[in-house]
């Protein structure tokens, strides 16, 4: 089994003009947040430190910079997977595995629409579960970071910040089946399965760029 990370390529500029699915190229709008409201981050269960940014609270509400929809969009908002309403129905009726909740974010604005746009898509925040089933191999992933002053086992064991991912290395042995996911030392992405990988294509959904990672038993 094959498992990929969801990246938006925010850090890798280059490889993002070589991929025309690609946010960074430009093919797709941009959206932003509208009149936020943040939560409590969420905490590591073994250290109890702050693994992610603070929660978007609901209602949620959002604006479009262009009329561009695709079906994943990335860029300016906290939530790491938000999908469109053909994605979320697709999923459903697949049977995949992963997702706990789809929450529904307002489009309240969209910039330079006419009349030949096309009709404006609903779109979802994917509430994406934790796994311990699956661990970052520590041995055969590489990152960039800057050094912490504190580590800690299950979020983080490199004791740096992640500033960038050059190679990742799972090791899935207890894998249960999950197909969409996130593991505790790694909280800002999300992992796939092949079956997810398999699905995107398939479908023909936009804005996916799947990146492939090493898996170890």
């Amino acid at each position: 089994m094959r498992f990929y990370i969801a990246d938006d390529l925010k850090h890798d500029l280059e490889q993002a003009k070589k991929n025309l699915n690609a946010q960074y190229v430009r093919r797709w709008c941009d959206a932003i947040p509208v009149d936020e409201v943040k939560g409590d981050s969420e905490k590591c269960p073994l250290c109890n430190r702050p693994i992610s940014m603070l929660k978007w609270l609901e209602p949620r509400k959002m604006r479009l910079t262009n009329s561009k929809y695709p079906d994943r969009l990335t860029a300016w908002l906290s939530e790491p997977m938000v999908i469109s309403e053909k994605f979320k129905k697709a999923y459903e009726q697949e049977g995949l595995i992963g997702i706990k909740k789809f929450i529904p974010i307002e489009v309240v604005k969209i910039a330079r629409v006419t009349k030949n746009s096309p009709k404006t898509l609903k779109y979802f925040s994917a509430k994406i579960g934790y796994t311990s089933n699956i661990r970052v191999d520590v041995a055969k992933t590489v990152i960039i970071g800057q050094k912490h002053d504190w580590s800690c086992e299950l979020c983080n064991p490199w004791g740096t910040t992640i500033d960038r991912i050059v190679k990742l290395s799972l090791t899935v042995s207890e894998w249960k089946g999950e197909d969409v996911f996130k593991v505790f030392s790694l909280p800002a992405h999300v992992i796939v399965s092949e079956k997810f990988y398999n699905f995107v294509q398939r479908q023909n959904f936009t804005n996916f760029n799947l990146v492939p990672v090493v898996s170890t038993n």
